[in-house]
């Protein structure tokens, strides 16, 4: 394509195309031009004049006069996700993904931010996410310096030999700083990653505030030299949804026995104006015989599996 894809949404909810039209095209997360319609006749005018990369279009727009003409990547929106279509609830990562080609040219387009903290969370068994979260942190630390943090409240990654969530809470609210101390010493190490321990109580979890956590990993970036944070979220922690307030993005590991209640949490952030969250949240689908962590010992051996796996 050698230049920034142009990327066309249509749709009669004028609502829902503010939101998209900022999301993909506001340059803070992703490096592409974008252009909006909500009148159908607009559309079909400059699809004929200027046709875009990737078109994004409501399932009641799309008709034969639009598909007559325009025959590059669709994405259909419709009000639940079918074979045809993408649910119009669905995060904006996982409705550029169905763009095919160019929808990943955008996805891995950084505009002008880059993510810093990354939150993981699953209605799939603790041992998939955790095992998901790690691997994600192993494969980012082949480029960058990353800190793995497991906020289970019963969580299966024991961590024992490295400083706990709970010291570094206690070590940051003294002083509101990590300044005179020397984090990465205490970290355990994994394949390419540092990390902590789990909280000692849950309690250490559950009174953490959203702008606490903003201030704690904040810190933890600017002050002791980590590009990225990986949050491996449990049920506490995400209890009032409320990761995009100090996640720069989400990740909600899947496997079909969880298909529902993602469609039931995408379309309740939705209803409920949380859209900030959906806009930073994508799925990641991940294979049946993919097992997940039960322990360090038994990790080696299936963490190859899972690098080979993960793209």
């Amino acid at each position: 394509m050698g230049r920034n894809p142009n990327i066309m949404i249509v749709d009669e909810d004028e609502f829902f195309l503010k939101r998209m039209g900022a999301a993909v095209g506001g340059g803070d997360r992703f490096a592409c031009s974008v252009k909006a319609f909500s009148d159908r006749n607009k559309a079909l005018k400059a699809l004929k004049s200027d046709p875009p990369d990737g078109l994004i279009i409501s399932e009641t727009f799309f008709g034969d006069d639009i598909k007559s003409i325009y025959h590059g990547q669709v994405s259909v929106l419709g009000e639940e996700k079918t074979a045809g279509t993408v649910s119009r609830y669905s995060g904006v990562s996982v409705i550029l993904g169905t763009l095919g080609e160019v929808g990943n040219l955008v996805l891995k387009s950084p505009g002008k931010g880059r993510e810093k903290v990354i939150g993981v969370f699953s209605f799939c068994e603790t041992g998939i996410k955790t095992a998901y979260a790690l691997t994600k942190a192993g494969k980012l630390g082949r480029d960058h310096k990353v800190l793995y943090i497991n906020l289970d409240e019963f969580p299966s990654f024991s961590g024992e030999d490295a400083m706990s969530f709970s010291d570094a809470v206690y070590e940051f609210r003294k002083k509101s700083t990590f300044k005179g101390v020397d984090i990465t010493e205490r970290t355990g190490k994994g394949a390419g990653f540092e990390y902590l321990g789990p909280a000692v109580c849950p309690e250490d979890i559950l009174n953490r505030t959203p702008e606490d956590m903003r201030r704690f990993t904040e810190a933890l970036i600017n002050e002791c030299g980590y590009d990225m944070v990986i949050l491996d979220m449990g049920r506490l922690i995400t209890r009032d949804w409320d990761m995009d307030l100090y996640c720069d993005e989400t990740e909600a590991v899947c496997r079909p026995s969880v298909e529902r209640q993602m469609n039931g949490l995408e379309n309740f952030l939705w209803h409920s104006g949380r859209t900030n969250l959906l806009e930073k949240m994508h799925r990641v689908n991940v294979a049946e015989d993919l097992e997940g962590y039960t322990g360090e010992l038994e990790w080696e051996m299936n963490s190859v599996k899972w690098m080979n796996r993960m793209k």
